[in-house]
């Protein structure tokens, strides 16, 4: 079985796991799957399927990212220079009464769990995606309110789009000030783009 069959066996053995979730958001009124409940669950499917996740915090110049690389443990030595890569887009967490490494692991936790959760699909359906304030989704109100002003999180690009702009930069300034421009408007892939583009420039 390979690499790509085991994380959707993972996923199907994580879908048929019957854990109640234990965090609870006293203000919106809603459970949520905490750190520890979503480590249990893929440490559940990773051991049965034979693979291992390894997580890491980084930085570049666009901020910081989480990063997951899954490995085949029945790959034998191979396996360290194999694997499936995936990186999650994250911001430095605040956290009152807490000094900078305290907020530092803080977001190394809280991104690893997202990270986990987009891989092996662990869905939570309290919340919405969309919703900034992290409260249930509910449907929205119709109003005659006057439309916003046009601002630049009103563009969009397509990935393709994104990719041929930034392969006709040879610059890393150039790229820096070309990301500024769009930043608000792109998506976590399109970020990535941005991100690998400078890693070859830095290259040349």
């Amino acid at each position: 079985m390979n690499i790509l069959s085991k994380l959707q066996k993972a996923r199907d053995i994580i879908k048929k796991q019957d854990l109640k979730k234990t965090g609870r958001n006293d203000y919106s009124k809603f459970d949520y799957y905490t750190p520890e409940q979503v480590e249990k669950l893929v440490d559940i499917a990773c051991k049965e399927t034979k693979l291992i996740c390894l997580c890491n915090l980084k930085a570049d110049e666009f901020g910081l990212y989480q990063t997951l690389m899954l490995r085949d443990l029945e790959e034998g030595e191979e396996a360290l220079n194999s694997g499936l890569l995936f990186e999650m887009r994250t911001k430095h967490g605040e956290i009152t009464a807490t000094n900078e490494a305290q907020q530092m692991g803080g977001t190394d936790t809280y991104s690893e769990r997202y990270i986990k959760m987009k891989v092996f699909q662990i869905k939570d359906n309290n919340l919405d995606p969309d919703s900034s304030s992290g409260k249930p989704a509910t449907a929205p109100k119709t109003t005659a309110k006057e439309p916003p002003a046009p601002t630049q999180r009103a563009l969009s690009f397509t990935d393709d789009a994104v990719q041929k702009l930034v392969d006709k930069i040879i610059t890393p300034t150039e790229l820096t000030k070309k990301f500024s421009e769009l930043k608000l408007s792109l998506t976590g892939d399109q970020v990535l783009i941005f991100s690998r583009r400078q890693a070859v420039i830095s290259k040349q």
